[in-house]
């Protein structure tokens, strides 16, 4: 099936670790080219880029950006426009976290995660939309929540919880806000998936995670990746400030 990415342009940030990686290696599957943004490491940003290039046959480059920077943002987007002429999508994965519980929870740490991951997907949906508005041909914004945004989480993450909670409402107003110039905006909502970060943590305790999932396995990056990938497609052209939810039915508990 023809999901008319062929021929796009998308960036993704946070895009050669974890989920960002797999939605780039997806598009570019898809025909669409990207720029991986990544902040570090350059190298390994780089060297993905390049393989899928080689693999895909369609344009990838790395472009090094901290999302939680007014002016690393402004540069990525002129960057994109200069080498590719402009871009339909854009991806926002880039996020951190720190575990402390709230007693703990040092205001250096909280104001790092949300400048992030908040601040971070205000400031990469605001190019794009500015970018889209001024193309006057619509685009997509796909932003990245969690679970933690509506469940709430146990284990030391009151920041990455807030963080994420802030990204379904910033999500749902610029929806409301662009739906008129023909651009959607939503966001992916997983649960608990095999990542860098994650593996040690799901290593030690996979049956107790397994037992949580109504669907009763944890997630592979490409599983949350095909959410991402259907919304920027065709067939997401008519959905716009939606939260889809990609848990295995974790929010059913």
């Amino acid at each position: 099936m023809d999901l008319g990415l062929r021929g796009k342009t998308a960036i993704v940030t946070g895009g050669s670790t974890g989920i960002g990686r797999a939605v780039t290696e997806m598009l570019a599957g898809e025909g669409c080219k990207v720029a991986v943004c990544d902040i570090e490491p350059r190298e390994a940003a780089e060297a993905f880029a390049h393989s899928v290039s080689i693999t895909s046959g369609t344009a990838c480059i790395a472009v090094y950006a901290d999302v939680s920077s007014e002016a690393d943002v402004t540069a990525l987007n002129n960057t994109v426009i200069s080498e590719f002429g402009g871009y339909d999508v854009m991806v926002n994965c880039a996020a951190i976290t720190t575990t402390a519980m709230i007693s703990d929870l040092g205001l250096e740490d909280w104001d790092r995660v949300l400048s992030v991951n908040l601040t971070g997907a205000y400031l990469v949906s605001k190019a794009a939309i500015k970018h889209y508005m001024e193309k006057g041909a619509g685009g997509r914004v796909i932003n990245f929540t969690s679970q933690s945004a509506f469940r709430g989480t146990k284990s030391g993450h009151a920041h990455y919880a807030a963080s994420k909670a802030g990204i379904v409402g910033l999500t749902r107003t610029l929806a409301l806000e662009t739906a008129r110039h023909g651009i959607c905006v939503n966001a992916v909502s997983p649960g608990i998936v095999y990542t860098p970060t994650m593996e040690d943590r799901i290593n030690s305790r996979r049956e107790q995670y397994e037992a949580e999932i109504p669907l009763g396995y944890v997630a592979e990056p490409k599983d949350v990746a095909y959410a991402a990938v259907f919304l920027a497609s065709d067939m997401g052209k008519y959905i716009t400030g939606a939260t889809l939810d990609v848990s295995g039915g974790i929010m059913l508990r």
